[in-house]
């Protein structure tokens, strides 16, 4: 395969040959190849299958061969795409945003649950302020959004580059009116315009500072590591939202985040110290592991 033509005869040869030119890069390299094909032609899954023996375009050819040549040198499918899914929708991804993790759609389950539990079983279309603190591509806050149709959903960042990237990912699913998109450090900007939400939802940085240069490649090359890093322990962005939700005008009565596998008993011991909630519980992930810090006033 060298990019300059001949590379199948139909569409199930390219992907043959794509699955064979990146099975070096581990179990993935069926759905990755699937995935690039797929991008190249601009087809959903559906269109792909019923084409699967149509002859490859020659003119898609090169782009696929530069798709795969990224993804071997290890860069992440998802930004190759510039897409992935997320709690049944489809989000844009950039290197400015980490990409949405299958473990986060578990914590936007489980702040709606909680919604309902306090608030009752309308909560999904009451009149609620939820925050997502950290919203990176917004799959948290459109996620929410789309499946509460009562909530204005308000998401802070840092960084001014995901947050644009968030805007048209609300505007992309439906959702960018009842959005509210605030650059600043975690709940400060809230704090400054005097909003008290409901209920506040969190994925921050928890990786150690020190254990960054351990991740995978595809993690430590191209995820953005403002997104990552959670301090020397993994708890810095913890302690720090923790301690802004003292001067907002009231607790929020559920807060609810994710945390590392090995960290949630660190992070429920802060929340615990708070006082603010009467109920701190973890629950785990569909794997099994610790995943999230529920707390509940």
């Amino acid at each position: 395969m060298d990019g300059r033509g001949g590379i199948a005869v139909t569409v199930r040869e390219a992907w043959k040959r794509a699955f064979s030119f990146l099975r070096a890069k581990g179990e993935s390299a069926a759905s990755d190849a699937e995935r690039l094909v797929r991008h190249a032609l601009g087809l959903d899954r559906t269109a792909l299958l019923s084409r699967w023996d149509e002859p490859f375009p020659p003119e898609c050819e090169p782009l696929l061969f530069r798709m795969l040549e990224r993804r071997l040198a290890g860069e992440p499918v998802q930004y190759i795409v510039g897409e992935e899914c997320f709690f049944g929708l489809t989000f844009e991804v950039t290197p400015a945003t980490l990409i949405p993790r299958p473990e986060t759609e578990g914590l936007v389950e489980r702040a709606i649950r909680e919604a309902e539990r306090v608030f009752g079983r309308d909560a999904r279309t009451s009149a609620l302020t939820a925050a997502d603190l950290g919203t990176g591509s917004g799959a948290i806050a459109v996620a929410l959004a789309a499946s509460c149709s009562g909530w204005r959903i308000v998401a802070t960042d840092l960084s001014r580059e995901a947050l644009a990237v968030a805007r048209r990912n609300a505007e992309r699913n439906g959702v960018a009116d009842r959005i509210a998109w605030l650059e600043g450090d975690w709940l400060r900007p809230l704090e400054e315009r005097g909003i008290a939400p409901d209920l506040i939802v969190s994925n921050p940085p928890y990786v150690r500072s020190g254990d960054i240069a351990g991740l995978q490649d595809e993690v430590r090359l191209y995820e953005p590591h403002l997104a990552l890093d959670g301090g020397p322990d993994g708890l810095a962005c913890y302690a720090a939202i923790l301690e802004q939700i003292g001067r907002l005008p009231r607790v929020p009565a559920i807060a609810a985040f994710e945390t590392a596998w090995d960290a949630a008993e660190r992070v429920a011991t802060l929340v615990r110290q708070t006082g603010f909630w009467r109920e701190i519980r973890i629950e785990c992930d569909l794997a099994g592991l610790d995943r999230y810090v529920v707390g509940v006033a």
